[in-house]
């Protein structure tokens, strides 16, 4: 205990030296956490539960208007604020510019909504005025709304109240499409933690950001390791640390208490700039986790994962240049195709699938558990087997190159 209690003063030591090396380890992933969930907050709150406002100006309130109206009030996002035409001034220069979408009936909708909308010359069912700032999807979601209030409107003016059999899906029309294109809620998630009729919606720019900035931080670590690492192999440090009968394990296992330490100040930096400096500057605040226990399961699964890569890396290097290299890239491809650099909810289905190989991935996975998905310490347990997992094989690769050497 005395000689694994002397190696880690040692690496406290050589880590005090290299101030240029934590500086990058707490600085760089603070200055991406603010820089990216403020510039990317209207981003992710496009993907969020969200309720777009729009005017509805209808000529009366007939059955047939009416029947329409109702089925566009009962879709979850695009909410019509109703107004008749003898209601709306007639320049309509006030009520029409304070929204972005304006939806007009003819002035003969009740006679030609049960009709074929096909008469010559005559003019338009709707007509939708749109600013330009709407998005084109939005545009596109907003005439699949207005098309499906228009087939139940007319069903339901032909047929009656009661739709005829095989049309009693028509509600579901507009909510699978939305739902689809407009991504409001994981289709088919559930929670693990809650009621089951509860959705899971895709994270907000600092729930995003904040665990992904700071996965790159903690595998980031090799930065300082290699450095102090080669720096003791060309000056024969390990050579002396054999003459004093300490093994090669016991340097490995050294270096793990300083950095493990280094990693989880990272954690409550973050989680700091993520609750209190990204508010003040007009982003969203970090919620508290669902479970500290399981944010302290995950955060330390995940230091073990990237010191011992890091580990890896520094044995098989010949310089700290190469050290860090070599790192770096592997750094960049592990968060590039694990939902770091891109979430992983805006990837195509075959790179999602490819994310799943990355470390970074199952990090993340176990970071939005708790911090988004409201879920118990169990449910990190996975990811977190699964990272220690990987930081093992690593370390076990490390000591098998380190003894070869020496």
């Amino acid at each position: 205990m005395s000689k694994i209690t002397a190696l880690v003063s040692k690496e406290l030591r050589l880590l005090s030296r290299d101030w240029q090396g934590l500086a990058v380890l707490f600085i760089l992933p603070a200055i991406f956490i603010l820089i990216m969930s403020i510039a990317m907050q209207e981003a992710f709150g496009e993907r969020q539960a969200v309720r777009i406002d729009y005017l509805l100006i209808v000529p009366t309130t007939t059955e047939v208007s009416g029947e329409f109206v109702r089925a566009l009030r009962e879709h979850p996002v695009f909410r019509p604020q109703l107004v008749t035409a003898a209601e709306l001034p007639a320049s309509t220069s006030s009520d029409e510019q304070a929204y972005a979408i304006t939806v007009r009936l003819a002035d003969d909708f009740a006679r030609r909504l049960p009709l074929s909308d096909r008469g010559a010359g005559e003019p338009p069912l709707l007509t939708v005025v749109l600013a330009p700032t709407v998005k084109p999807y939005v545009r596109e979601l907003l005439y699949a709304t207005l098309r499906q209030a228009a087939v139940k409107a007319r069903v339901q003016q032909l047929f009656g109240t009661a739709l005829p059999p095989g049309m009693q899906d028509l509600d579901a029309i507009g909510a699978v499409s939305v739902q689809t294109r407009y991504g409001i809620a994981a289709p088919g998630a559930t929670l693990t933690a809650g009621r089951p009729e509860d959705t899971i919606a895709p994270p907000t720019a600092v729930q995003q950001n904040v665990p992904a900035w700071l996965i790159f931080a903690m595998f980031f670590v090799i930065v300082p390791l290699s450095t102090t690492f080669l720096s003791e192999k060309q000056q024969g440090t390990f050579l002396r640390l054999q003459l004093l009968n300490i093994s090669p394990l016991q340097s490995l296992l050294a270096k793990l208490v300083p950095y493990y330490a280094i990693n989880l100040l990272q954690l409550l930096l973050m989680v700091a700039v993520g609750r209190y400096l990204v508010p003040l500057l007009g982003g969203d605040r970090l919620n508290w986790p669902s479970s500290f226990v399981g944010l302290f399961l995950i955060a330390s699964a995940v230091s073990f994962a990237a010191i011992g890569f890091a580990l890896l890396i520094a044995t098989l290097a010949r310089t700290s240049t190469q050290a860090t290299t070599l790192g770096g890239v592997f750094n960049i491809i592990f968060g590039a195709v694990g939902g770091i650099m891109v979430p992983k909810f805006v990837m195509p289905p075959v790179m999602q699938r490819i994310a799943d190989v990355s470390p970074m991935s199952w990090a993340l996975e176990g970071y939005l558990d708790v911090f988004l998905r409201h879920a118990p310490w169990s449910a990190v347990v996975p990811e977190s087997l699964a990272l220690l997992g990987f930081g093992g094989a690593m370390l076990l690769l490390a000591l098998l190159l380190f003894t070869r050497a020496y």
